[in-house]
């Protein structure tokens, strides 16, 4: 592989409309926090997990500390709204790898999309949440935690580590990209981390009601397309042990090119 590679860094931030890596005085206070990325960057590798973020080879075992020089991340523009359905396509794949390896992401959000305007594509960026799913429930979390992940999709009383939350968190980083305009009033998950801080620090200015009235308004506004994807993820259990078959992955992105419905 080659570069442009951004090197002797460690994690991502946007400049100058680029993606880089960086190493500022918060990163290296949580030394494993770049651990953690390392290691499961390391496995997506070794099981070839499609539209992970391009390395250098690690010849010396070591871990990362360079990645490609993204362009930019998702956002409701002129460009990502024409290549959508690819994006959807993109993500899927990596969805596909890496939950038949055992981990699901967790962090399925337009911020962690990288794009490659040379080949029009894009990856799947952040790995410091992946892990194995498990059963423990969405409110059984911190609240800043459980909000968090509630505007990616997760539901209260229902799994939170699961298959099916990366599948439903596709539909919310995509429901404004896939609709006839970009809507101001679309959910902003920049908007809502903030509201997860301020539940660390004190009374928030959004409710649960609120949340989940922009969370629905996000689909109900969304391509037919995406809708359909959202409602047939929304059959898979959120117990489920196993991911689901391959072929259902494939079938969504048959769907989400607009195949299943011409």
């Amino acid at each position: 592989m080659y570069g442009p590679w951004t090197v002797k860094e460690t994690l991502y931030k946007s400049t100058d409309a680029k993606i880089a890596l960086t190493t500022d005085d918060w990163i290296l206070k949580i030394g494993k926090f770049v651990d953690s990325e390392s290691e499961i960057l390391t496995q997506l590798k070794k099981a070839g997990v499609r539209r992970s973020v391009e390395v250098p080879d690690d010849y010396k075992g070591t871990g990362w500390f360079a990645m490609h020089r993204y362009d930019d991340y998702l956002a409701c523009n002129v460009y990502c709204r024409m290549h959508w359905r690819t994006f959807a396509v993109n993500i899927l794949e990596f969805l596909e790898d890496l939950h038949h390896i055992g981990l699901v992401h967790m962090d399925i959000k337009k911020a962690n999309i990288l794009i490659d305007k040379r080949t029009d594509t894009c990856v799947v960026a952040d790995y410091e949440h992946a892990v194995l799913p498990n059963h423990k429930l969405t409110r059984e979390y911190p609240a800043d935690a459980s909000w968090y992940y509630i505007a990616l999709g997760a539901e209260p009383d229902k799994p939170l580590f699961s298959w099916r939350m990366d599948l439903v968190a596709v539909a919310y980083a995509l429901s404004d990209l896939s609709a006839p305009k970009c809507r101001t009033y679309a959910l902003s998950y920049r908007q809502f981390e903030h509201e997860c801080y301020m539940r660390r620090t004190s009374t928030p200015a959004m409710t649960m009601e609120e949340i989940l009235v922009l969370r629905g308004t996000d689909i109900a506004a969304a391509h037919p397309d995406l809708q359909e994807y959202w409602r047939r993820v929304g059959e898979l259990s959120w117990y489920a042990t196993t991911p689901p078959p391959r072929s259902f992955y494939l079938e969504m992105r048959a769907l989400l090119t607009g195949f299943l419905t011409k």
